[in-house]
């Protein structure tokens, strides 16, 4: 019939504990290593000649793309304010709507830093969400354009 695996729970702890000592373990070495690249440890640990972008680089441009949605939303609004130019009002939504391709084609830059050996990815439970909830200004500009254009 159907096997079940059964887990006990010091197994469970003993697994959680080394995840976290890996994870802890590989931000010691980025942290500590002198030029900063995310590649320094792993070229050293595991004998790769890889060289990666430092973190000075990535750690913007992760910011740049954790901060889209706030942008899109200023923009959004702007776009929205009947007090505003009917110009600003259009580069507004304009900008609304490229700023998400935008965020997309930052995050293929940030992504082709990162050396395909790490798996462990917790930046990426961030960054997905950003990168839909940055598409989802898009139907609010269809409706925004449909709104005006009944006005």
């Amino acid at each position: 019939m159907g096997h079940h695996v059964w887990m006990h729970k010091t197994d469970f702890m003993r697994m959680r504990q080394t995840c976290f000592a890996s994870i802890s373990n590989a931000l010691v070495l980025l942290a500590l290593s002198p030029t900063g690249s995310a590649y320094d440890f792993f070229g050293g640990t595991f004998g790769l000649t890889l060289q990666g972008r430092t973190a000075w680089v990535e750690l913007p441009v992760a910011v740049l793309i954790i901060l889209s949605p706030v942008a899109c939303l200023i923009l959004f609004v702007i776009s929205l304010r009947r007090t505003g130019s009917p110009s600003l009002r259009q580069r507004c939504a304009v900008a609304t709507f490229v700023l998400p391709l935008v965020a997309l084609a930052l995050y293929a830059f940030y992504e082709s830093g990162i050396p395909p050996e790490t798996n462990i990815r917790v930046d990426l439970l961030l960054i997905y969400p950003v990168l839909a909830l940055d598409f989802l200004f898009w139907p609010a500009l269809v409706v925004r354009y449909l709104i005006y254009r009944r006005a």
